[in-house]
Parts: C-alpha cells; structure tokens; sequence
C-alpha cells in the first residue's frame, strides 16, 4: 500500500476455518455413485491444472464434505465453479428442519435471493450463500452443489457438466478467501497489519 493519498486498502481477515477436508480434490467429496469425477481436467482460479470436471450420470449431486458439519452461529459454502454445458447451478445446505437451496446463473452472473456470484475472470465464478443457524435443530448439515436445467432446482440432469475448485465451509456470516486443504481442515489466523 501507497500512502500517497491515491485510493489504497488491506485485505485484513478474522480467524478462519475450512471445515472441508479436501477442498480442491472432487474424488474425496461424497458421489451418491451418480457423478462421474475427472480430476485435474482444468486450469483452476490459482493458474495450475487442478480443477475437477463433475459430470451427473443420471439425477444426483455431489457434497463435498465427508461428514455433517456441526455450527453455533452462522456458516457460508462457497465453490468456484467454470461452466460446462448448463448455464445454471444450485448450492443447498441441508439441515434438519430447512434447507437453503438457492440458484446461480453463469451466463447472466446472477444469483437467487440470499446467493453471491464473484466473477474471478476466464469463465470462473465463486459462488456462496449465507444462513444463520437460529435452533439447536438446524446447528448439524450438510452441503450439496447440482446441475440443474432450470434455475435454483435441486435436481440435476444427466449429462450436464461443469468444473469445480476451492470449495469452503466456514463459520462467519461472509465468505472469505480461499483457505486450501488437503486431507484434514485448515485455519488461517487473523491478519494483523500497522502503520
């Protein structure tokens, strides 16, 4: 940062978690058997060949998360995603009295009511919603991405395809940036910065 009274800023971030075990690698994400998971088939965001292309054989979805995830307050679920062959794609988190099932269209950049769509340049987009956990019932989910026909459907069509990176489950009310993991969660400490 320039201190020369140009327009200049920080990105300072509080402490977070990814609570997704292999965040960049789709063939440890639970495959209800009707995904068909290619590995390493497309340059992700980060510039290297390690995107993931899912293709849905039949009516499925994938959770990439190999267990329920347990949260106080409230959580986000975000995902790079590179558009294949539909333009839209569902995010759900379920729980066990609500889901937040909310759609993203990748050709107009645009999301449902409660859902945000980064455009992060070469056809990729980070996708993300938000929900308060509010009762004792709902602190227990899990989350689902889908390849639906139309938009905000949790129902995927075979054969549509599309390409995934970085997902992140994280408690906070926003998403922050990307956290990798490999194999077990991930904390990033808060950022510190002076003048």
């Amino acid at each position: 940062v320039d201190y020369d009274g140009t327009a200049s800023s920080l990105l300072v971030e509080p402490e977070r978690t990814n609570l997704i075990t292999y965040s960049s690698d789709a063939s440890q994400w639970i495959n209800d058997y009707s995904v068909t998971i290619t590995t390493d088939s497309e340059t992700s965001p980060n510039g290297l060949v390690d995107a993931d292309k899912i293709e849905f054989t039949q009516d499925g979805s994938l959770r990439p998360n190999n267990s329920q995830l347990t949260f106080v307050n409230d959580y986000n679920y975000s995902i790079f995603v590179k558009k294949g062959n539909s333009r839209y794609i569902t995010l759900q988190a379920n729980f066990f009295t609500t889901n937040s099932t909310i759609g993203f269209d990748l050709d107009t950049a645009t999301a449902q009511s409660g859902g945000i769509i980064e455009n992060y340049g070469n056809d990729w987009f980070r996708l993300s919603i938000t929900k308060n956990v509010t009762g004792d019932a709902d602190r227990t989910g899990a989350f689902y991405i889908y390849s639906p026909n139309t938009l905000g459907s949790a129902s995927s069509v075979a054969g549509n395809y599309l390409y995934v990176w970085g997902a992140q489950v994280e408690e906070g009310s926003y998403a922050t940036s990307y956290i990798p993991t490999s194999g077990s969660t991930v904390t990033r400490v808060q950022d510190q910065y002076s003048k």
